[in-house]
């Protein structure tokens, strides 16, 4: 059966800089296209999205949603799919089948949704529920070859800490390897470390 899903993340996409939920979003939406379904994004921006791909801007969602039900008849959608929790204000009117992802660390004594799921099962866990779907990667917007390297990478906001760009490194350091390291500036603290090893800095990607 083929589902029109419409996932809402209302920020700029395709992201500009870091955006790593926004390029999960993305890659979600084409793996349900290659499955067979429409797909429809509540984004912000005015550049082309992928092949198939529907943009919703976020006003215009919002002035539907003050009927209930508008959503799901002007759109014809099957199915929201929430990339945070949604204020009551966003879900309930659109009278939609609906799944919440939780791509973050929640507050203390924040309330989930019943479908709510996360991205591990320690993800899911720590917010004391079992739900979890792995986020995807599209392969081919990478580079693949058969011969590899002896080498890893660390593709994250490496100035944000609670990534553990040190603890990659403290890993890496002890099997002898060269970590690649993309996705933002780097920390203070570990600017000399790097200078002086294998591994590399490629900056924000």
């Amino acid at each position: 059966m083929s589902l029109h899903v419409l996932l809402h993340h209302p920020v700029q996409i395709p992201a500009l800089k870091y955006g790593g939920i926004e390029r999960v979003v993305l890659w979600l939406a084409q793996g349900l296209i290659e499955a067979g379904h429409r797909v429809s994004i509540v984004c912000e921006g005015d550049g082309d999205l992928p092949a198939g791909i529907h943009r919703v801007k976020p006003a215009y969602f919002n002035e539907l949603n003050q009927v209930p039900g508008r959503v799901r008849e002007t759109l014809q959608v099957d199915l929201i799919h929430f990339h945070a929790t949604p204020s009551e204000s966003e879900w309930e009117p659109t009278k939609l089948p609906y799944l919440v992802t939780i791509h973050g660390n929640g507050k203390l004594g924040e309330k989930y949704l019943p479908h709510t799921v996360f991205v591990s099962r320690d993800h899911a866990q720590r917010h004391g529920r079992s739900a979890f779907v792995h986020n995807g990667v599209n392969p081919t917007d990478y580079d693949s070859s058969p011969q590899k390297d002896r080498s890893f990478r660390f593709l994250s906001k490496t100035s944000w800490e609670v990534k553990n760009l040190r603890g990659a490194l403290e890993i890496c350091d002890a099997a002898g390897v060269t970590l690649e390291i993309a996705g933002g500036n780097r920390p203070v603290g570990l600017r000399m470390r790097v200078a002086f090893s294998s591994h590399r800095w490629w900056g924000a990607v």
